[in-house]
């Protein structure tokens, strides 16, 4: 059984026990055979990709907390790791552009000091208290600086990462509340004690990770940038980055920073698969170099 299978079945077995059900209940809701639950948690097969999204929305949680993180445990350093690797590794995942000496493009500039932060911060290199508590502002500057320089200047790398910047904030948002505590420790530079999570530190991860207040914050911040994400992805579209474009207009749909008002979640996300596929098969390299990092993490 490879690792990741293993991962997947580890959370959903927690999960199911978490609501108290049993493999047959489960098994009833996603309307598959009781073996098919067995499988998955004893990590013989791993669910599709259907039947995954059947799970995420049938108890309301991440796909980060079915694939990324072993509920079952668990510490606190070990979801530091998997944080410090998640951001290692968004690079790959949306590509960002960095300022050459050859730009003095001031808005530009601006913005890239700003996305640079988030891209370095760590354990290892905090970001300042500074900028820490003047977070909101800084980070509606940064968006305001990328509009100006492609405005003023058609910078299409301004476009590039103002996506990349705005994928990175909603991942945060979209956290469960532990994660996002054990995130605001590593950019604030404060140790991560490495502590088992008990049980009952899960159920309470469970309960946030359902609850409304963390929904409605994805959901406002999914309608305040819906119009800015399309604006953006269309002008990219026009400049020379437009396989890059076609590739993030994917991904933003596939990870839920772009959904259609008319549909539920999981139409946009397998939205966003479909049109990933479709670059695949056009041979886009960026769509072609994702795959290929997905394989290399099995």
């Amino acid at each position: 059984m490879s690792d990741i299978a293993q991962t997947i079945g580890n959370n959903i077995k927690a999960l199911r026990k978490e609501q108290g059900e049993t493999q047959e209940q489960l098994a009833d809701a996603l309307y598959i055979a009781k073996s098919r639950i067995s499988d998955f948690e004893n990590g013989k097969s791993v669910p599709s990709t259907e039947q995954l999204i059947s799970i995420v929305e049938y108890y309301n949680v991440s796909f980060d907390r079915i694939i990324s993180t072993d509920i079952i445990g668990s510490t606190f350093r070990d979801i530091q790791l998997d944080l410090e690797a998640t951001i290692n590794a968004r690079d790959r995942i949306v590509p960002f552009c960095y300022l050459s000496d050859k730009n003095n493009d001031e808005y530009f500039i601006k913005g890239y000091s700003f996305s640079k932060k988030l891209r370095d911060a760590s354990p290892y290199k905090p970001l300042k208290q500074n900028d820490v508590k003047n977070f909101p502002q800084n980070y509606n500057d940064a968006i305001d600086s990328y509009c100006n320089s492609f405005d003023k200047f058609e910078n299409a790398d301004a476009l590039v990462n103002m996506i990349w910047t705005i994928i990175w904030i909603f991942q945060v948002v979209s956290l469960d509340e532990t994660t996002a505590k054990t995130l605001k420790k590593m950019l604030s530079g404060i140790p991560v004690q490495d502590v088992p999570i008990k049980p009952h530190q899960w159920k309470e991860v469970m309960q946030y990770s359902r609850s409304t207040e963390r929904e409605e914050s994805k959901k406002e911040f999914v309608n305040e940038h819906r119009a800015l994400i399309i604006n953006c992805l269309g002008e990219l579209k026009k400049t020379s980055h437009r396989e890059l474009a076609e590739y993030l207009t994917a991904m933003c749909y596939l990870i839920g920073v772009l959904k259609n008002k008319e549909y539920p979640d999981d139409i946009s996300c397998s939205f966003g698969g479909e049109l990933l596929l479709i670059c695949v098969e056009q041979e886009n390299p960026f769509a072609k170099d994702y795959i290929s990092f997905l394989i290399s993490q099995e």
